[in-house]
């Protein structure tokens, strides 16, 4: 058995890589596909990477690998505006290449968590939600727009509105009249509304098909000494897995999380992401995942027992020192 991890360098990756091979010694292999330090050689017998021969895997793991914007040049204070035409099109020709050799192997039949295809039609969220209420799921209302109207007549009609990017990883929060003044204009990227529904906001993780683990996530507390970045728990949600599962296995995501909000009548799905992070999450549920993980990769029934606990994410102390810095500097120049 041979198992391929691809992603950049990190804890996450290597902890994977520790647990395949304690289980199956030797099949766990480990590439690196930091942009710039690639090398790929593909043809009709060979695939290559590094030096390295991706034939005759059996799994591969993919970290990391998001859909890339072909349109909008990633904008970074290091950039030399110059040449930004050159590098940029350096990065779009290395996430091609990528693209293409997880394609091929995906073609050649190794089972790729997840598959490129799975990848791309991520980026738009309100696509791939409106795609799931189109297949029967659950979604909240929507409203993805600059439009001021627009919007003023979407939150007239919604008791409590969420709000969120609409492209790429990021995390739902209230939509209020602050945010609304500061996001909404016709010179803005258009921002993804979703009426809220009420209840608990709960993360379902899904491997194979099967729910392993359910996290209840309650809001952060901003107010010392309480102060946290929220908490975590595990609870048992049997009566929410079976349309999820069943949406994880009609759309071919082998592993997801699913950012949903329970109710007597099912899941109200918000988000699914096929390349979940793990390194925020409180150890004891990282280490849980981890293991489903290496004993999926290699073959075996999953023998771990979700922790039942709850778990706390502390504030960093460096925000409260901020604060306290702020306050002082404020300070000087109240009369």
């Amino acid at each position: 058995m041979k198992i391929g991890l691809f992603a950049k360098p990190g804890l996450i990756p290597h902890l994977l890589l520790e647990r395949i091979n304690h289980l199956a010694p030797g099949s766990g292999h480990l590439f690196d596909w930091t942009p710039g330090t690639g090398r790929l050689l593909l043809d009709a017998d060979h695939v290559v990477w590094n030096d390295q021969p991706l034939t005759g895997f059996d799994r591969m793991w993919i970290h990391g690998f998001s859909y890339a914007n072909p349109v909008i040049p990633d904008a970074t204070l290091q950039r030399d505006w110059s040449v930004w035409q050159v590098d940029y099109l350096s990065h779009q020709q290395e996430y091609s290449a990528l693209f293409s050799l997880f394609e091929e192997l995906d073609r050649r039949g190794v089972t790729l968590f997840n598959p490129p295809r799975i990848h791309l039609g991520q980026s738009m969220k309100f696509a791939l939600l409106e795609g799931f209420r189109a297949s029967g799921f659950q979604v909240p209302a929507l409203l993805c727009s600059n439009d001021m109207e627009n919007v003023d007549l979407f939150c007239r009609e919604m008791s409590t509105v969420v709000w969120r990017p609409a492209t790429g990883r990021a995390a739902w929060q209230l939509f209020q009249k602050k945010q609304r003044k500061a996001l909404i204009d016709p010179n803005k990227p258009p921002v993804l509304l979703a009426e809220g529904i009420s209840g608990p906001l709960m993360r379902g993780y899904l491997l194979n098909g099967q729910m392993i683990l359910c996290l209840q996530h309650s809001p952060p507390q901003h107010t010392p000494p309480m102060e946290s970045l929220g908490d975590l728990w595990s609870v048992s949600c049997a009566e929410q897995a079976a349309p999820l599962q069943r949406l994880a296995q009609e759309w071919g995501v082998a592993w997801a999380v699913i950012t949903f909000v329970p109710s007597s009548s099912g899941p109200w799905i918000y988000d699914l992401d096929p390349d979940p992070l793990l390194d925020w999450l409180p150890i004891p549920f990282r280490d849980f995942l981890l293991t489903c993980l290496a004993e999926t990769l290699t073959g075996r029934d999953h023998t771990a027992i979700a922790p039942q606990l709850d778990q706390e994410r502390p504030t960093l102390f460096l925000r409260r020192l901020l604060k306290i810095l702020f306050e002082l500097e404020h300070s000087k120049y109240v009369r």
